[in-house]
């Protein structure tokens, strides 16, 4: 609509008379001003000379306009459409929703309280207008200008603010969900106590801006200008900082929870009794930044610059901190985890300074960076000495210096071999040793034994000839094989092998090395030419020799397995070493009864040393060999993810995301991401490989299996229909089962679909798709419904928060896979017939 001509207005009839302007006021007759707005009227006294006179003028015109009533709708519309200004009307309380106001001169015009949803004012000058109490949501204000408006306690949710003037504007107490604000000027603009949960300011220039007691959640000021901002009091519970300079701003007493600063510049601003637990700065420049007080747990500073920060009376555990330079640690108890990038120049202690070290984050490559050493020679402060005084009394440093000695003195003709020892043999026992709670379950045992138990295992290891001698001829593939099951020994804290450690570890050294005894060197042409008589081995040895098999072929992997002829019963040793993995991808796309050749065999395995198992007919109800019995679970697996998967993607028509959910649990992870958000690595900093499908697409899929269109948020009042469960209990023959194990088998896919969006997976470290959450989330609603013993409503509803991100939740789906598929386990713990539910539904990779 073209912009309509200024014009005299007449103003509806009124029991109240206008005043009339007096003749002997200055500046300008009474009809001069009369023909003006208000805003025309406020510029005259601003350039007026400097007396009361044009004040006066401007009083009186603002009474005047008080007067300008408009009752209805059709008043509106009518003037309007006979092109005549609404600037300076009173349209208060009036219900003008979906109305067009583009390119109106609407200044001055008093809009409190009304209704404008769906309305457009694209292109109008809304200076000095007043929006009091309104309903604006959905509304469009493109190109406008809305300086000094006044917005307070107004609904403006999913409102569209782009290229606007927004200067001296006031918001407060507003609810501002979903607003977008990009390329606008809202420089001196007042958001207290304002709602401004998902909102997005992008590259606006957001300059003295007042966000006192604000709520954020996810909210994005990516390339925005926040100089001389305040925060004070205000939520920023997971909002992103991207790439912007933060000068002089006042954050005090706010929370910054799960928040990201990345790639950000920070100076001179006040952080002064904030929150940051799980809050992420790094790549990011901080200078002269007061943090006292302040909540630091499990906050990454990984920063190349960390100058003059006061950590002063703060606490913090696990927290990571890089190079500081002048930083203030007085009265601070900080517990740090350690670093090879970690210093402390110039850093200002008192006695009432307390700062001790974590081996939980620092374990996990503990034992691979010589250069590690480098960084206790700085931790030290020149006032203080040493930040601790006891460094040999921490376990891990202690017993890492005692492993590194041993290393350097078996190979110290070969540095690069040490460095390839640290690197990747000793990985899994550091992860046990010095992760306490990682992989040790603490109801089974002492985590302290446990600990104990694999620092023992690393000595024995050393201090083996077979070792030494494997080590030297470059045999480092089945060193590093050994240490792994020798992990998965202390992982499941197995009572018999914590018992017989020695002889386990000696079992592992020579047993498994040399073959099932001493003679089995002398024996290998003979076992060879045993081989060769059953064609289902000798098939076997030829895959063993190739090793031509692909990574994802060779998941199965996990122990290795002795055949034993039935012909040579009294000679058990006589045995041939095949890897697990070669026999499961042989088995894996073949009916077991078609290789009758195989229950002539007794079988030994690492699992059960000391043990013989007969392998015979998958037909036949016997206790099958776990490899055998797994490989063939597993096949099944894969055929009913494929039935549910076919389900799920029938209108994917060009079947890209149904191959895409298929290959995944063959290959175990994936590169591809389903975000829709092209993103970093947090810790590689290098480019995910997002999906070209279209995210909107993957929507449109998972919306038709619900009972009615979802929300913009994951709710626990999302429903599956009907028809669609029915789908999913066939694709899994439980379409006749017992309530009991439906519930079961609903429970087990949510936890499916929760590691589908993992980081693993189809997730990044920073997100997942909402689609897969809501999928997971809905599906464990409907075993809510159908009580299943042994799962409370209120775990029930934890998942869910888990999923949606509420209560302040842990979100990682990669954990509350681990967490459900626990419960999965415990449930089916005496239940055979739920365990093979279990085992048809979780692919036998990720579990």
């Amino acid at each position: 609509m073209a912009q309509i001509a200024r014009s005299n207005p007449t103003p509806p009839s009124t029991s109240r008379s206008r005043p009339s302007p007096s003749p002997s006021l200055h500046h300008g007759s009474a009809e001069l001003w009369e023909s003006t707005t208000i805003a025309e009227a406020r510029m005259r006294v601003e350039n007026a000379p400097a007396d009361n006179t044009g004040l006066q003028r401007l009083n009186e015109r603002t009474v005047q306009y008080s007067h300008r009533k408009a009752f209805t709708k059709k008043q509106v519309m009518d003037r309007l459409q006979s092109g005549k200004s609404l600037a300076g009307w009173d349209c208060s309380g009036l219900n003008l929703n979906n109305v067009n106001f583009d390119g109106l001169d609407l200044s001055g015009t008093n809009f409190d309280k009304c209704s404008l949803v769906g309305a457009s004012f694209n292109n109008s000058k809304l200076n000095d207008t007043s929006l009091k109490e309104a309903n604006i949501n959905y509304t469009k204000f493109k190109n406008a200008e809305l300086n000094k408006t006044n917005f307070e306690k107004s609904y403006l949710i999913s409102c569209d603010f782009e290229e606007v003037a927004l200067s001296g504007a006031i918001f407060d107490k507003c609810n501002l969900s979903e607003v977008s604000v990009k390329n606008s000027k809202l420089n001196d603009t007042s958001f207290k106590e304002a709602n401004l949960t998902y909102c997005v300011f992008k590259k606006d220039d957001l300059s003295g801006t007042i966000f006192d007691k604000c709520k954020f959640k996810k909210t994005d000021f990516s390339e925005s200008i926040l100089d001389h901002t305040s925060f004070i009091n205000a939520d920023f519970y997971k909002t992103e900082f991207q790439q912007q300079e933060l000068n002089n701003v006042n954050f005090r007493n706010t929370n910054f929870s799960r928040s990201h600063f990345i790639e950000v510049k920070l100076n001179n601003s006040d952080f002064t009794k904030s929150k940051l637990t799980r809050c992420i700065m790094n790549h990011s420049e901080l200078i002269n930044i007061d943090m006292s007080f302040c909540e630091l747990n499990d906050v990454s500073f990984a920063s190349p610059k960390l100058e003059k920060i006061n950590f002063s009376h703060s606490t913090a555990k696990n927290i990571t901190l890089y190079n500081t330079l002048d930083c203030n640690f007085e009265g601070s108890n900080l517990t740090i985890n350690l670093n090879p990038h970690l210093r402390f120049l110039g850093a200002k202690m008192d006695k009432n300074t307390q700062i001790s070290f974590s081996e939980e984050r620092f374990a996990k490559k503990f034992l691979n960076q010589r250069k590690r050493d480098m960084a206790f020679n700085h931790i030290n402060n020149p006032e203080r000495g040493s930040i601790f005084s006891a460094i040999e009394s921490i376990p891990s440093i202690a017993l890492r210096k005692k492993i590194m000695n041993q290393v350097a003195q078996k190979f110290n003709q070969h540095p690069k071999l040490q460095d390839e020892i640290l690197d990747e043999l000793f990985q899994p026992l550091a992860d046990c040793i010095f992760r306490e709670s990682a992989y040790v379950d603490p109801t089974k045992g002492d985590n302290k034994e446990i600990r104990q138990l694999a620092a023992q295992v690393a000595e024995k290891i050393l201090a083996s000839d077979n070792f030494s001698t494997f080590i030297n001829t470059n045999n480092l593939n089945y060193i590093r094989y050994l240490l792994d099951s020798t992990l998965h020994k202390v992982r499941n804290n197995d009572s018999q092998w914590i018992e017989n450690n020695n002889t386990n570890i000696q079992i592992l050294l020579h047993g498994q090395i040399q073959g099932a005894s001493k003679d089995f060197q002398e024996n290998a042409k003979s076992i060879k030419k045993t081989i060769m008589d059953y064609p289902f081995l000798k098939s076997l040895y030829e895959k063993y020799k190739e090793d031509s098999l692909e990574d994802d072929e060779k998941v199965l992997a996990d122990d290795t397995l002795y055949f034993v002829s039935k012909k040579n019963q009294a000679k058990p040793q006589q045995a041939i070493i095949l890897d697990r993995n070669y026999f499961n991808h042989y088995i894996r796309d073949k009916e077991v009864e078609n290789s009758p050749s195989i229950s002539n065999f007794w079988v030994y395995s690492k699992s059960n040393l000391g043990y013989v198992n007969q392998v015979s007919d998958a037909s036949e109800d016997f206790e099958p060999w776990p490899g055998l019995d797994a490989a063939i679970t597993s096949k099944l697996a894969r055929q009913n993810i494929s039935n549910l998967l076919d389900q799920i993607f029938q209108h994917d028509e060009q079947g890209a995301y149904r191959t895409l959910f298929k290959e995944v649990v063959r290959k175990k992870d994936t590169n591809r991401k389903l975000t829709g958000i092209k993103e970093t690595s947090a810790s590689e900093r290098e480019p995910y490989s997002i999906d070209e499908t279209d995210p909107e697409k993957l929507k449109k899929i998972f919306l038709r299996l619900y009972i009615s269109p979802p929300k913009l948020y994951i709710s626990r009042n999302d429903r599956i229909s009907k028809e669609h469960i029915k789908q999913i209990l066939e694709a899994y023959g439980l379409q006749e089962a017992a309530p009991e194990e439906q519930s079961y088998a609903l429970l087990a896919i949510s936890a499916l679909f929760c590691k589908y969006s993992s980081s693993g997976i189809f997730g990044t470290e920073e997100n997942s798709p909402p689609e897969l959450r809501r999928y997971a989330c809905s599906l464990l609603s409907e075993v809510g419904d159908m009580r299943l013993e042994g799962v409370s409503q209120n775990e029930i509803v934890d998942y869910q928060n888990r999923l949606r991100g509420a209560k302040n939740a842990f979100t990682c789906t990669a954990v509350l896979f681990s967490t459900i598929q626990k419960k999965l386990q415990l449930l089916h713990k005496d239940q055979k017939n739920l365990k093979k539910i279990y085992d048809q539904i979780i692919p036998l990779v990720w579990q």
